[in-house]
């Protein structure tokens, strides 16, 4: 009776906080990262962890509720628990092609980064580095950059960081390669001036493009226009059609 009493909808008592875990799905195509389940993960096992040892608890947790090991590891790369990460990894409970690179890289977790590199662990998709840069995580870049010399990344990094209008953001992407020429407009659109700013006074070749106020216009982001126009940018055709064509009177008045 004992042991039927350790169990209650088919789950250990001690677990039974587990029922409120989601999988985090990540995937190099997808242009969103799934912060707010691992953040809902991680609200649930950090209550958990900090009332029970979990060493010895390892194996019966994912012998009773497989779907669990994943879940755990990618908990453990988010926000850094390398104890529970050694766990995982000497119940060999690590599946070698789980992204615990992109989720360590998204909160710059060096720590987790490095002993990914110990253990020989692969699971990095073309997208760690522009998870990276949508949070600024710099050593985390510069980390894989490092690291994963013979991988290809996609050209999504740039974009990811120049939304956030970070200058370090996009100076660490310039280091290391990751600026995309066809993809100088993203500062214009995203309304970042002074990033755009910075940009420009690097004297980047790409940035003398009439590109950049054409998208600027487009997206009634006047006081970019202003700048671009002071800056010796003509007032371009397109640039007052875009402007026009959605509605942006108040940057069509000043084209004129």
């Amino acid at each position: 009776m004992a042991s039927i009493g350790q169990f209650q909808d088919g789950r250990t008592f001690e677990a039974l906080a587990f029922r409120k875990l989601g999988r985090p799905y990540i995937h190099h195509k997808l242009c969103t990262f799934p912060h707010l389940t691992l953040r809902r993960n991680s609200d649930v096992l950090q209550a958990y962890l900090v009332q029970h040892s979990y060493k010895e608890r390892v194996h019966r947790w994912v012998s009773y509720h497989p779907h669990t090991r994943d879940i755990l590891a990618l908990h453990a790369a988010y926000v850094g628990d390398l104890h529970l990460l050694e766990c995982l990894h000497q119940s060999e409970y690590l599946s070698p092609t789980l992204l615990l690179w992109d989720v360590a890289a998204s909160t710059n977790q060096l720590p987790v980064l490095g002993f990914l590199v110990q253990i020989n662990h692969t699971g990095c998709s073309s997208r760690s580095i522009g998870w990276a840069a949508s949070q600024g995580s710099l050593d985390a870049i510069w980390f894989i950059h490092n690291h994963l010399t013979d991988r290809k990344f996609d050209a999504d990094a740039w974009e990811f960081g120049v939304q956030r209008g970070d200058i370090a953001t996009a100076e660490c992407l310039i280091a290391i390669g990751a600026f995309h020429p066809n993809r100088i407009h993203l500062a214009a659109q995203y309304n970042h001036l002074e990033l755009l700013v910075w940009l420009i006074d690097r004297q980047l070749e790409a940035f003398n493009n009439p590109v950049l106020i054409d998208t600027a216009a487009a997206y009634g982001h006047l006081e970019i226009v202003k700048y671009l126009v002071h800056r010796g940018f003509p007032r371009t055709v397109r640039a007052m059609d875009q402007a026009m064509a959605n509605n942006h009177m108040h940057v069509v008045e000043f084209l004129r």
